[in-house]
């Protein structure tokens, strides 16, 4: 028959379910089982007497393992707090990283406003010189084809003169006079100028 179960130190493990009993005129003290409603059954027959010896292997091999939980636990605690570390610095790196970009973007974004602004003030400004570029163009209606011989800038000159006489022909100041294509009616007819 095989004896008692032992722990990893060869030491026996008595029943979960035992109680020491101390007899006060002996020095020993004994193992037996519980009943449901904790009181003691009696002595088992088997069961050896505990002995002050027994407790003191018994408290070496708890110590012992008790040190060797520390050692593992505190192993595992340095290897956690390594990882704990690590990734600290890993988050660390990513913060500022992030920030990098965020003041990045914040300079994109106010480079960007400010484009607008100038774009919407470049376009302006095109719009206002097209504006006044079509202020310089008169067009005129009607204009036979025969006029002035042919010579469309001396009847410009003519005509101006004739309506502003303050202003001799040659004080008009025209950089360049041409005839405009001819629109054609609904009709198909062409219309003259």
């Amino acid at each position: 028959m095989a004896g008692p179960p032992t722990n990893k130190n060869d030491i026996p493990i008595r029943d979960l379910h035992t109680k020491p009993r101390v007899d006060h005129h002996e020095e020993t003290i004994s193992l037996a089982p519980l009943t449901t409603d904790g009181n003691a059954t009696g002595v088992v027959e088997d069961a050896e007497p505990v002995t002050c010896d027994f407790l003191e292997t018994l408290f070496g091999a708890l110590r012992t393992d008790i040190a060797t939980l520390k050692q593992d636990i505190t192993a595992d605690i340095k290897g956690l707090t390594k990882e704990m570390n690590e990734l600290g610095d890993w988050v660390s790196n990513l913060e500022q990283t992030s920030d990098a970009h965020g003041e990045e973007l914040d300079a994109h974004r106010c480079e960007l406003l400010d484009l607008r602004d100038k774009n919407a003030e470049l376009r302006s400004q095109v719009e206002d010189l097209k504006n006044r570029s079509r202020m310089a163009k008169i067009r005129i209606k009607g204009v036979p084809l025969q006029a002035a011989g042919g010579n469309l800038e001396v009847y410009v000159r003519r005509l101006f003169h004739h309506i502003v006489p303050e202003f001799a022909p040659e004080d008009i100041v025209l950089d360049r006079t041409h005839r405009a294509g001819r629109p054609v009616t609904s009709l198909g007819e062409p219309i003259t100028f």
